[in-house]
């Protein structure tokens, strides 16, 4: 468009660019009106705030009607019908086959007529056929209401479990799901190195510099560890490997602790809500939560502690991929993590072991039960 109409050569057409070419429109019309854009506008306010839309109204109405067919219930359904923007109106019942046919026949009732003039008028036969579509979806949403899918409820029975953040300093006799922290003082030996936490080895085993480890490992508490290690340089493979470390962390953790690994499948089907400050990797989003016997199963092996219950629903049946842990952790920015960054957890032939880096195939460093 020409911001000056006295400049533009031909100001009765509208002009549009792009790099390689340019157009003229001749006669722009638009098919939604200032009334319909307004329309749908309240929708979406309704939708927002949670209360029911044009369409919902619509139906609640029909449902009305079909219960008790008085001409006044008609009336009221056909009202409804029409106060739907005609966009969504024709994807009311979400059937993109008959689209809103049942619906606009319904309202008009025998001998009526439709707001669309091709329907001609409403015979005794569409009237049935209408009433049989809808006597036919009420069965299909009472089937539907009461199916249960073949691997259960979408959502988990028992109410979520939130591991706040927090500075667990020594161990108790029952540390109840603050053991399931992975910053919780339980001691754990891989490769021969004993680390007071999950959350020491896993920094320890962060860094490039090997004579720097036992340093990271020695460290008073958990956000030392982290400290120290953020001041070093990370493995050059880290963003490849973290999360078959913290597999192989949370193994040993709940092999060598099966009084934690307890704790943790004692949750169920609990989502756990593992919060980290320091974190934007590990920390748990909607996205990333996790059951907590979905993490135990994730991260421990078959012969653990908690007999690696359910590993099939994480790798699938028969398959050897590593995990992706990412439920909880004891990440944070330092080891090279951003809020949107996905881990590479794509199944290699060989690797090698994120503890000691000698190489081993994927079944040797995930064993399965046979």
């Amino acid at each position: 468009m020409y911001p000056d109409p006295d400049l533009d050569p031909d100001p009765e057409l509208s002009r549009a660019a792009a790099e390689l070419a340019d157009w003229k429109f001749g006669e722009p019309e638009s098919w939604i009106t200032p009334e319909l854009l307004v329309a749908e506008v309240r929708d979406t306010i309704d939708e927002l705030n949670g209360r029911p839309d044009s369409t919902d109204r619509c139906l609640a109405a029909v449902d009305v009607f079909l219960a008790d067919r008085t001409e006044e219930n008609r009336e009221a359904a056909r009202a409804a019908f029409l106060a739907v923007p005609e966009p969504p109106r024709r994807f009311a019942l979400g059937d993109m086959d008959r689209k809103d046919w049942p619906l606009r026949v319904l309202v008009a009732g025998p001998g009526g007529r439709t707001y669309l003039e091709f329907d001609g008028t409403v015979t005794q036969e569409k009237y049935d056929g209408a009433l049989a579509y809808f006597e036919e979806r009420a069965r299909w949403n009472t089937q539907r209401a009461n199916h249960v899918p073949a691997d259960g409820p979408v959502t988990p029975h028992a109410p979520a479990i939130q591991l706040n953040h927090s500075y667990p300093g020594k161990r108790v006799a029952d540390p109840g799901k603050l053991g399931l922290r992975h910053d919780y003082p339980a001691p754990i030996t891989v490769a021969d190195t004993a680390y007071p936490s999950v959350a020491h080895a896993y920094w320890a085993l962060s860094v490039a510099e090997r004579e720097s480890r036992h340093t990271i490992a020695a460290a008073e508490n958990a956000p030392a560890a982290r400290t120290l290690a953020a001041w070093l340089p990370r493995r050059e493979d880290w963003e490849h490997v973290r999360t078959a470390v913290m597999t192989h962390l949370l193994r040993a953790k709940y092999d060598q602790h099966p009084e934690l690994a307890e704790v943790l499948l004692a949750t169920d089907d609990a989502t756990v809500i593992y919060d980290d400050v320091n974190s934007a990797f590990w920390v748990t989003t909607a996205a990333r939560a996790a059951t907590g016997r979905d993490a135990c199963s994730s991260s421990c092996a078959p012969n653990c502690a908690c007999g690696g219950r359910d590993l099939r629903r994480v790798n699938g049946p028969g398959g050897n991929r590593p995990p992706a842990i990412r439920s909880h952790g004891p990440g944070t920015r330092a080891d090279g993590a951003c809020a949107s960054e996905r881990p590479n957890t794509a199944p290699r032939v060989t690797i090698k072991d994120p503890v000691d880096h000698h190489p081993c195939t994927v079944s040797e460093l995930f064993p399965r039960r046979r």
